[in-house]
């Protein structure tokens, strides 16, 4: 039981950690936030993958989609033998239900291990000739509720 987290890495197969590789490679099946990334049409083995991309399509905003998702990661991993879930870049970047995980699987007793890879940031600083000091990543969801909270 348990739930392992693998960064795809921002784009390309080589971008992808050597631990995320070999994790999957491993893996008899995996599940991924979605099937719109190139890495995952080439990853390594032969597991059967899963995608949530239908989620998007039946949630009305991308805060349920996240909170669905990580719902049912949560039920996957509490299978024997757990899940394999795969997320573009680095799981611990711009990832909100990588972030829902890792509060909710403690309490329900299921262990996250997170593998990472190379997130979006690094390629992005490279092309812009930017140094990392001088980055501060937000996430937009989050900042447009500060600046325009929902009336309901």
């Amino acid at each position: 039981m348990g739930i392992t987290v693998v960064g795809l890495g921002p784009g390309a197969p080589e971008q992808m950690s050597v631990a995320a590789w070999r994790a999957v490679e491993q893996a008899g099946e995996v599940y991924v936030r979605t099937r719109r990334h190139p890495t995952v049409e080439a990853l390594p083995g032969s597991p059967v993958v899963h995608a949530f991309d239908e989620v998007y399509e039946t949630c009305d905003c991308f805060a349920d989609v996240y909170e669905e998702i990580t719902q049912r990661v949560l039920a996957l991993g509490a299978r024997d033998g757990g899940v394999v879930y795969c997320v573009p870049g680095h799981p611990l970047v711009a990832e909100t239900s990588v972030l829902r995980l890792l509060e909710l699987a403690p309490p329900a007793g299921l262990a996250v291990r997170v593998v990472p890879s190379e997130s979006f940031a690094s390629p992005a600083l490279v092309a812009l000739g930017v140094a990392g000091a001088e980055l501060q990543l937000v996430d937009a969801l989050g900042l447009a509720q500060r600046w325009h909270p929902d009336l309901i």
